[in-house]
């Protein structure tokens, strides 16, 4: 029994994605509370974020969270779901992700969200009601 729980386990963290964050306030027109330069272990194709780690500043935790920065996403090759942990988004900024297509799925939690950015991807295909869910939109940017 204690070797099939050990399997069990190795298992489940193979195919995981985890975050370990940096928290500090950073500006994206204006001064956000965000989770940047985020490394990434335990990738796995289809999953989603299932732990973040890193040091709140002092009274903050992931609910508080608005701004979403990956400086070099290039293993990474869809793009991270993360609301079950930050679900307050408000911008989000990845460099460098491998993906080719969007759905609209990946920003339709966050309602609030208004500045979103890709940098160095090679998308080739986004849909026309991509940003559908997010009625504050303000800043597009595609690299």
């Amino acid at each position: 029994m204690k070797s099939f729980i050990l399997i069990l386990a190795l298992i489940s963290s193979t195919f995981a994605i985890t975050f370990n964050c940096t928290f500090e306030i950073r500006t994206v027109t204006i001064p956000l509370y965000s989770c940047q330069n985020a490394i990434v272990s335990n990738i796995d194709d289809g999953e989603i974020l299932t732990a973040v780690y890193g040091r709140h500043m002092s009274g903050k935790t992931n609910d508080d969270v608005k701004f979403f920065y990956i400086y070099d996403a290039s293993h990474l090759p869809f793009f991270p779901r993360t609301e079950n942990f930050f679900p307050n988004l408000e911008a989000i900024f990845i460099q460098r992700i491998n993906i080719t297509a969007l759905s609209g799925d990946e920003v339709a939690p966050f309602e609030n969200l208004f500045f979103f950015r890709l940098d160095f991807s090679p998308l080739e295909r986004i849909p026309g009601n991509f940003f559908d869910s997010n009625p504050l939109m303000q800043h597009i940017d595609f690299w």
